[in-house]
């Protein structure tokens, strides 16, 4: 988690590298595009059409755009073929999400990245998940997105 994907080895999982060592980016998306956040270990597959769903958050340095995830849809054979951006109410963390015949949904709790050490992480002075703070003030939140066009439909 954490990183944009890479390619796998079917057989042996190792991953499967360039030239100089390091991991390729999957090539079967559609028209070339690759995912616009951080990519979730845990995704979401639908077993009767095989398509997979995954989520990742939006690094975007602050004040200048907020806080944001990123959905994903892509097809059986992993071609990504569609992606949404969705704001966040702060700078979490999304652990998973779930999906159902017509919705995506996933949790956003009160675990935030203060703003002010948004920067620190991004500039490499820590590490992201050294700066999580809890807070009963900021509250808790579920969206549900259309898995038709990935837009949140319900911020409850």
């Amino acid at each position: 988690e954490g990183g944009p994907p890479f390619e796998l080895h079917p057989t042996t999982l190792e991953p499967i590298t360039s030239s100089n060592d390091k991991p390729t980016f999957p090539t079967n998306t559609l028209f070339g595009i690759l995912p616009t956040s951080f990519f979730s270990a845990h995704f979401s597959l639908d077993h009767q059409t095989g398509e997979v769903y995954n989520h990742g958050y939006c690094v975007r340095p602050t004040p200048l755009l907020s806080p944001a995830i990123n959905l994903m849809r892509y097809t059986s054979d992993g071609t990504l073929v569609q992606q949404c951006t969705t704001d966040l109410p702060y700078h979490t963390f999304i652990h998973d999400a779930a999906i159902s015949n017509n919705c995506f949904a996933y949790f956003v709790s009160p675990y935030y990245v203060p703003d002010e050490a948004e920067m620190s992480y991004m500039l490499g002075f820590s590490a992201m998940g050294d700066n999580f703070k809890w807070s009963d003030d900021k509250g808790a939140y579920i969206h549900v997105h259309s898995r038709q066009d990935l837009k949140c439909k319900w911020k409850i």
